[in-house]
């Protein structure tokens, strides 16, 4: 062939060959430039069913235009051959590296993110690879990867369980391949960390001196530890290989992204999750910086310190807020320590904590974390640079007291985290009647020392002149965010309301209760309006309490009244623009008027300003709406081991139709709330897999009965009869959902869950009533 023309290409040399053919260096005398042409096996250009497949395959290949894989030019067929035009790629093969020797950690890390951003583009058109192998990637000359071959491997004429292939392709062969099955994108995730263990330990985890031999140890033995190869490997990147190696498909990785986000996850802020953003956005935002002391960390372990900073990654605007707010100081106020241990003065370690976090809220120089976010943190010890950690904050706030007779003596001391310097330390000591004092002259000294100001906004006036009332908010703030802890707090709030019908934060408080209690248990409904005028009392009294705006937005929400409930949220953030809860709250009501990419920005804002908040996790909810199934993984495990993330990770796997898993999720949270509404509502999906059709509609039905006033609420119902093919159910509740306010109407155009119904015309009537409150929301507040 060498000198040869076939149509307008001139063959120049021999390149290789492979199971697909044999591939030349060819010039394309048209468009002078340097090709690989690959004639295909005649088993393929002779057989006419076969040939069409490969050239819808061959297609779809074509059209993935990634920097890490070869590009195909054409398909072309010449006295009665067919051959691929290639991308021409000048450098060596993986698999030749690999033979002069281990790569080390940092160039194979290098190489690894590479073929994962090309497997990632490929997965996502819906393209496996099938034969990911050493062999098959190129190395160019100035370092970077090409994966070749992509969506030919299916035509290759041997199949994997029979003899044909070599020992060498057998080696990456995943179990499922292995065993004949048929393979999906998950057995490149499986050949990914057999090339990715090669670079590493110089050979293949799974050997044998004939074929039949190597399949055996892939299906039936443990590789080799990396650690055996070479000392102080990362253990995250063993982590992350180990589990590419996963014989079970179930257990492996579930897509190619996820890799990375698991190890990070992993190893610095312990959330268990399979989920991912994705890698290309990582690399653009991110500039990876080598020094002498990090010569040998993986780019895993460099992507995690930049995902520390900014929490999720593929979030550029997150990482634009960080930067604006840079000169923000952070700072976290532990829950006290009571020297005494008396039972009867517990209270006071965290809700002193908590009334001081309040009065800085206002302060916009100041980033705060909210009460909840350092509730777990109340009577344990922990290692204040593993809180700061945790919270990423810059400073921590904590301190001793100790209550005798009528007085309280309260040592405090503030810690700048970073250098671990000491910046302030004093003790102070009042009369016990005056402790509703303590929070502004604690928050004085905070400021005074960080060398920030108070805003006149942060002035107003959120104590009482009530010693006993504000003893009493004070143990209610202490009580526990469960069913009992709501009942006995709510009660003590009330006291407090009884001695000090003025005292605003009391009011703001008892309503957040209400509302709570209300939401979850399905006897507890009437506590709404309860709840409702408790917010509005408070706002009555103090129109700046942050938390009164915020609270009471967030139930105009679900009561329909969502333009009243921007309007409060915008006036919490004229006071105070860097309030995270603001943020996210807003982000909350732009997803019931169907707003959804502005809800991810402002709730995405949130967690850069508040990293970890458990209140967060809804987030994850509006990623699902998204279709973003693996990042609403990452959002609601922001409260990992709640009723509601169960409840709505068993719900994200029923769509999915991983069936085992939801299943798991689902009966954890029965466990958790048997008798609630999440836990009904987990019933009535869990029922739904079992495939017990009148037990569940019975679930479905007690909640739809359960004096439901939340939009939100009455369309996961609906949906839920929709899956349950009850057509006429759906769209009555589905109608009552949109009439209640809830009017998402990108995901009732995309919702699975409503297929049954989609070409219903009562359904299209509903349809269009939700996108004609959908637009006259969005042209009030973003079209005028």
């Amino acid at each position: 062939m060498i000198g040869k023309a076939i149509l307008h290409y001139k063959i120049l040399e021999k390149l290789g060959q492979g199971g697909m053919g044999i591939v030349y260096l060819a010039e394309d005398t048209k468009l002078e430039r340097q090709v690989a042409i690959k004639f295909l096996p005649h088993h393929i250009a002779g057989n006419t069913d076969e040939r069409k497949r490969f050239e819808t395959e061959a297609k779809a290949a074509a059209a993935l235009n990634h920097p890490n894989i070869a590009t195909i030019h054409a398909i072309e067929e010449s006295e009665n051959e067919m051959f691929l035009v290639m991308e021409y790629i000048e450098g060596i093969e993986l698999k030749q590296q690999i033979d002069r020797g281990k790569l080390g950690i940092e160039r194979t890390v290098d190489i690894a993110i590479q073929i994962a951003e090309g497997l990632q583009a490929a997965h996502k058109k819906g393209i496996a690879h099938r034969d990911i192998k050493s062999s098959n990637i190129m190395l160019t000359v100035d370092g970077k990867v090409k994966i070749m071959d992509f969506g030919l491997a299916k035509f290759r004429s041997s199949t994997p369980a029979k003899a044909g292939t070599t020992v060498g392709t057998a080696a990456y062969m995943s179990p499922e391949m292995s065993n004949g099955e048929e393979a999906d994108h998950r057995t490149d995730i499986w050949s990914f960390g057999i090339v990715v263990y090669e670079m590493i330990a110089g050979q293949l985890p799974f050997q044998g001196d004939y074929e039949l031999a190597v399949l055996y140890a892939i299906v039936n033995e443990p590789p080799k530890p990396l650690s055996d190869y070479i000392k102080g490997i990362p253990k995250v990147l063993e982590t992350v290989i180990d589990k590419c190696l996963m014989k079970d498909v179930e257990e492996r990785y579930q897509n190619i992204e996820s890799i990375l986000q698991e190890s990070i996850f992993k190893s610095y802020h312990s959330i268990s999750s399979e989920a991912i953003e994705e890698l290309e956005d990582v690399k653009s935002s991110v500039k990876i910086r080598k020094t002498h002391l990090f010569a040998l960390i993986t780019l895993f372990v460099v992507l995690a310190f930049f995902v520390s900073q900014i929490v999720f990654i593929n979030e550029p605007d997150i990482a634009k807020q960080e930067n604006s707010n840079i000169l923000l100081k952070r700072i976290a106020v532990l829950p006290f320590n009571n020297l005494n241990n008396n039972p009867e003065s517990n209270y006071l370690g965290f809700a002193l904590s908590d009334r001081i976090i309040s009065s800085l809220a206002y302060i916009e120089e100041l980033l705060v974390r909210p009460s909840r976010s350092v509730r777990p943190y109340q009577n344990i010890e922990v290692e204040t640079k593993s809180i700061a950690e945790k919270l990423k904050v810059d400073y921590i706030l904590s301190g001793n007291y100790l209550k005798e007779n009528d007085m309280v003596r309260l040592s405090l001391e503030l810690i700048d985290v970073k250098t671990n310097n000491l910046i302030w330390h004093e003790g102070i000591e009042l009369p016990f009647e005056n402790t509703f004092k303590l929070q502004d002259l604690v928050s004085q000294k905070v400021v005074d020392n960080l060398k920030i100001h108070f805003s006149s906004k942060s002035t107003d006036d959120n104590s009482t002149n009530n010693p006993a009332a504000y003893e009493y908010f004070l143990r209610a703030l202490s009580y526990p965010l469960s069913l009992e802890g709501h009942q006995l707090s709510i009660e003590m709030f009330k006291k407090s309301i009884e001695l000090d019908s003025t005292f605003a934060p009391a009011y703001a408080e008892l309503g957040f209760r209400l509302h709570l209690i209300a939401s979850y248990d399905l006897n507890e409904r009437s506590r709404l309006e309860d709840a409702e005028k408790a917010y509005e009392k408070a706002l009555a009294i103090n129109k700046n309490l942050l938390t009164g705006l915020s609270q009471l937005a967030v139930l105009y929400t679900e009561k329909n009244k969502a333009v009243k409930a921007v309007e409060l949220i915008k006036k919490a953030l004229a006071i105070n623009p860097n309030n995270a809860g603001a943020h996210f709250w807003l982000g909350y009501i732009y997803r019931y008027t169907g707003l959804l990419k502005e809800s991810v920005e402002e709730m995405e804002k949130a967690v850069a300003l508040d990293p970890g908040n458990p209140r967060f996790r809804s987030l994850g909810v509006t990623y699902i709406y998204q279709q973003q199934f693996e990042k609403a993984l990452i959002g609601l495990n922001l409260d990992e081991e709640s009723t509601y993330t169960k409840a709505w990770k068993g719900n994200i796997y029923l769509r999915k139709s991983q069936f085992a898993k939801a299943k798991k999720y689902l009966s954890d949270a029965i466990t958790q709330q048997p008798g609630g509404s999440l836990g009904t509502w987990s019933k009535a999906m869990l029922y739904y897999i079992d495939g017990e059709i009148d037990k569940g509609l019975e679930m479905i039905r007690k909640l739809e009965t359960s004096d439901v006033f939340d939009g939100e609420q009455f369309y996961n119902y609906a949906n839920l009869y929709g899956l349950y093919g009850k057509k006429e159910d759906c769209i009555r509740v589905l109608k009552k959902a949109v009439e209640s306010g809830f009017y998402c109407y990108p995901f009732l155009l995309n919702d699975s869950f409503l297929n049954n119904v989609r070409n219903d015309d009562a359904f299209q009537k509903i349809l269009i009533d939700a996108k004609e409150k959908h637009e006259s929301f969005k042209k009030k507040f973003f079209l005028e």
